[in-house]
């Protein structure tokens, strides 16, 4: 009976102990499932701002040699993406700008903890412009997870990202220019952005299409 006490014992401190350690060492949050926050199929629609956007995944298109999905925004090419079990980037950006290496949403991110991102945008090829490059640098934060209203329905578990990214475009015949941007975005699974906030271009989203259903 003394052994048997003595083994119970044990079990219940190895058992209050463990769920010490967890209280005092939490799991980090970190984004599950990222894949489904990014839907890159074609023909996946996305409406904002009362109509005032609309935005289409139509076509390919290959940029530094990688096959990318086009963006179309308002008909003209906006954006090209990826999408890997890894992580969602961003090739091409307003039309004309590829990045190297392309700017990147990992999905490996833990809340709260700001990660380092840099990339330098050259001229598409084809393309004439008074910019010779830009140079992005900053940090992403994944914030969490939260309900956004969308088209008055309420969407759960969107997760949101912090940005703050300095831009340094160069001209071919003048100064640099340097601004910084503070922003965030959230995407919602099986959606994807349905909020920019950002003082000088804010977007909500109104409706999409999703693999040929509308959401939400």
């Amino acid at each position: 009976m003394r052994i048997f006490c003595s083994a119970l014992f044990l079990i219940v401190l190895i058992t209050a102990w463990g769920c010490s350690n967890k209280a005092t060492n939490p799991q980090p949050v970190t984004i599950r499932e990222g894949m489904r926050y990014f839907p890159v199929q074609q023909g996946n629609k996305w409406f904002y701002n009362n109509g005032q956007y609309s935005r289409v995944l139509s076509g390919d298109t290959t940029i530094a040699g990688t096959l990318c999905q086009r963006l179309l925004q308002n008909g003209e090419t906006e954006e090209a993406w990826t999408l890997t079990s890894a992580r969602f980037a961003q090739h091409l950006l307003s039309g004309f700008l590829w990045f190297d290496p392309p700017l990147q949403i990992p999905f490996n991110l833990e809340k709260d903890k700001p990660h380092e991102t840099t990339a330098l945008g050259r001229i598409a090829p084809g393309f004439t412009s008074n910019i010779d490059s830009a140079r992005f640098t900053g940090t992403l934060t994944f914030t969490g997870y939260s309900q956004k209203d969308v088209a008055d329905v309420t969407v759960d578990s969107c997760i949101g990202l912090h940005y703050i990214i300095k831009s340094t475009i160069y001209y071919h015949s003048a100064a640099a220019d340097t601004s910084t941007d503070i922003y965030d975005e959230y995407y919602a699974r099986g959606i994807g952005l349905v909020l920019l906030t950002d003082p000088n271009d804010t977007r909500y989203l109104d409706s999409a299409i999703i693999n040929g259903a509308k959401v939400p």
